[in-house]
């Protein structure tokens, strides 16, 4: 491809070589393509090099969102694309992406990009993770603000705003779960990070927000999402969704335990 973008994409794997070849085919409309090695003991490096990856080296971390303020100094261009292993942009939304960069106003300090989640490789209809959804995965590096928090590292700094790119037929593929022991196994991961993160957030224990928010986030996911569109699958999901909302509120009370 020779319309390459003045973007640094960023990829964190730890064993996830199986699955980087797709995906660093799919970003090379990006001038820098940068492969963060989490202590791999697979071909992750090798891989990366055969793409022409730029290989850095890190100590495995729980989540990816630990290591995206120490990566942000080490791009050379100022938007970043952040890519998880799992991902694969289709060529529609290449070409539009393409088409649609140079002509962003100067305000724009995140692009949206539309994504569809595939659990066990097959394609969500409903519930929280069903459906076109979109993820601000490519930042301007000064005009966003880093954090740690799982799942919320990244807002724009005050004054900028958001593009979303809307094209027919263009999304990122994104091959969530293939198991149900790698959902609970990442998931797990995820609950340990998610108790500091609320309390940091001002967010304070009680019995009944737990329960409250556990029991809506069924429904939330299986009626107010139509997770009921994805059958016995969608079913399991909005239970397992109910799980982890929960779980983000006993997290919550165990860290505030530990501070006592």
């Amino acid at each position: 491809m020779l319309n390459k973008l003045p973007i640094s994409a960023v990829i964190a794997s730890c064993n996830e070589g199986h699955l980087l070849d797709v995906c660093l085919n799919s970003v090379t409309f990006c001038q820098e393509i940068i492969v963060v090695d989490l202590e791999s003991t697979d071909n992750t490096t090798e891989i990366a090099l055969q793409h022409s990856a730029k290989v850095v080296h890190h100590s495995k971390v729980p989540v990816v969102e630990h290591i995206r303020k120490w990566i942000i100094d080490k791009v050379s261009f100022d938007w970043v694309l952040f890519v998880d292993p799992d991902e694969v942009y289709n060529a529609p939304l290449q070409e539009a992406i393409i088409k649609e960069f140079h002509s962003l106003p100067p305000e724009v300090g995140c692009i949206e990009l539309p994504i569809q989640f595939l659990f066990r490789s097959v394609q969500l209809k409903g519930g929280v993770w069903g459906g076109q959804q979109f993820r601000g995965a490519l930042r301007h590096r000064s005009r966003n603000h880093f954090t740690h928090h799982v799942h919320e590292d990244m807002s724009l700094q005050p004054g900028f705003s958001t593009h979303r790119i809307i094209h027919k037929g263009a999304f990122i593929e994104h091959f969530w779960m293939q198991s149900y022991s790698q959902l609970f196994e990442k998931h797990r991961r995820y609950l340990k990070e998610e108790g500091r993160k609320m309390f940091e957030k001002g967010k304070r224990y009680s019995p009944f927000q737990h329960l409250y928010h556990g029991l809506n986030a069924f429904r939330h996911s299986f009626f107010l999402k139509k997770g009921y569109r994805d059958g016995l699958t969608g079913l399991f999901l909005s239970f397992f969704w109910c799980w982890y909302i929960s779980g983000c509120w006993f997290s919550l009370w165990q860290y505030e335990r530990r501070r006592k």
